[in-house]
């Protein structure tokens, strides 16, 4: 189950005067998918056929799949992710020249009234197979990978540039959409080639297919070997995102005090806070830093599991994000109550706390919220997020059927951008920024049937609108009733 509310409503985007889109096909790509793998595999393939004969002979089609838009849960990867030579070659080929990247710890947990360092970076002489035992005590399952121990933060965030990235495919002549369209067959053909069936009824060719949507929506999809072991052993949760507009592009916290410590507000290569300033200087860069905080529980809950949240878009908006079980998803009362937690974490953070007499017994206190919100948008996405299974770090290949690739968005935005250099790679896609090796090398296939991929547990923006060309199928928006 997938919902998104106060979305606006989806539209044909028109090309510029004289432009011709292919849009019936065949086409050289099909990405299914609308998180980071599906939108930085368009970004790469799209900005590697700009110019030349390419621009006129390649088409994309994106099918949005099965999901609700959301963003990365954190706005940051983990320092060891190949995925950041993919963003620094997409931001040369799209121009992007206002890109910086920093490296360091930037997660802030909001505890005893104060923001502070996380728990497990309290001893700064515990080795880092300590930190993460800590960090795996103190998180939620599906939490951990929202919080690698080093991390490295793009500026403009990653929000934002996935929503520029949304732009660039909007105004690209290549970029065909398809919304309420789901992918419903898959079949090889002879002498090469994929026949996809998709949910309108229509059949298009395609060579190279790019599967970027939860991977429950696998088994609904006709003609691919069964069974697929490499989804077993993953734990996938779900994810209820919340997206606020704000009056202004700032982070207006003065009265919430923070841990008087230097190491708590520094990171590498920059101070983003000094000692004697209180937590009103990070309006200077509100996009800086990910905070979390306890979710208050609900009757009978016994699972503490957290609230996380950051800004973008200079602090114009915030996201805000909170795993859940999957069997919550089948109540939606539930649901409703975790969104209630959402707010509420947002008013402990971000609230001013006014006492009339401060020294009187009787004295009433009350809140101020410091983030006033003017529009706000909830998406809830089902299995988006695994809390198990050795994590990807390239796309998965069925040998049965040559052009299919199979990518997730489970582990995190550092390991789905690591997926989406290893796509690069095999399907032949040069980024020059990228040192992407032997042209001729193919990613490893690996047989999904094979018993050993069994996996075993680790210790371990924009409106849809803004999209690229949509072409929406009326009678199909409840695709997946199709046969």
């Amino acid at each position: 189950m997938s919902q998104s509310h106060a979305r606006k409503k989806n539209s044909r985007s028109t090309p510029s005067a004289g432009a011709v889109r292919n849009e019936k096909g065949p086409y050289t790509h099909v990405v299914v998918g609308d998180g980071s793998v599906a939108l930085w595999s368009l970004a790469a393939i799209l900005a590697d056929r700009t110019s030349g004969e390419n621009q006129e002979t390649e088409s994309v089609l994106w099918l949005k799949g099965a999901g609700a838009q959301v963003f990365p849960p954190v706005a940051f990867m983990e320092t060891d992710s190949t995925g950041l030579r993919l963003v620094r070659a997409v931001a040369q080929k799209l121009g992007w020249t206002d890109l910086e990247i920093e490296e360091g710890q930037f997660i802030r947990e909001f505890r005893n009234k104060a923001f502070r360092e996380p728990t497990w970076y309290r001893s700064k002489a515990a080795s880092t197979e300590q930190q993460l035992a800590d960090r795996n005590d103190s998180l939620w399952g599906p939490e951990q990978s929202f919080a690698p121990l080093r991390q490295i933060r793009v500026s403009p965030d990653l929000g934002t540039l996935e929503g520029r990235i949304r732009q660039f495919l909007a105004g690209h002549l290549n970029c065909v959409s398809l919304v309420n369209t789901p992918l419903q067959a898959v079949e090889t053909v002879d002498g090469g080639g994929l026949q996809l069936r998709l949910g309108n009824g229509r059949i298009v060719m395609a060579q190279h297919l790019v599967f970027a949507d939860r991977w429950s929506a696998l088994s609904e999809v006709e003609g691919l070997p069964k069974p697929m072991t490499f989804m077993r052993g993953r734990d996938p949760h779900c994810l209820l995102q919340a997206v606020f507009t704000h009056e202004q592009p700032s982070i207006p916290v003065e009265n919430v005090p923070f841990e008087g410590q230097a190491q708590s507000w520094e990171t590498t290569g920059r101070t983003l806070l000094s000692p004697a300033k209180k937590m009103s200087s990070l309006a200077e860069r509100p996009t800086g830093l990910c905070f979390f905080t306890a979710a208050n529980k609900d009757s009978g809950e016994t699972v503490e599991r957290q609230v996380w949240g950051y800004f973008m878009d200079g602090g114009r908006q915030s996201v805000w994000s909170i795993a859940m079980e999957r069997e919550e998803a089948e109540d939606n009362h539930h649901v409703a109550k975790k969104l209630r937690r959402i707010h509420q974490a947002i008013e402990k953070l971000f609230s001013a706390s006014e006492a009339d007499d401060a020294d009187s017994s009787e004295a009433k206190t009350t809140k101020q919220s410091q983030l006033p919100i003017l529009d706000e948008r909830v998406s809830f996405e089902e299995s988006r997020i695994f809390s198990s299974g050795t994590p990807l770090h390239e796309p998965l290949k069925i040998p049965q059927v040559k052009g299919l690739w199979i990518t997730t968005d489970g582990y995190g935005v550092g390991k789905s951008l690591a997926q989406v250099e290893g796509l690069c790679d095999a399907l032949g896609v040069s980024l020059n920024s990228i040192e992407m090796g032997d042209p001729d090398s193919q990613t490893e296939a690996v047989d999904l049937t094979d018993q050993s991929l069994v996996t075993e547990d680790v210790a371990a923006g924009s409106e849809s609108s803004a999209g690229c060309h949509e072409v929406v199928d009326e009678q199909d928006s409840a695709g997946s009733q199709l046969s």
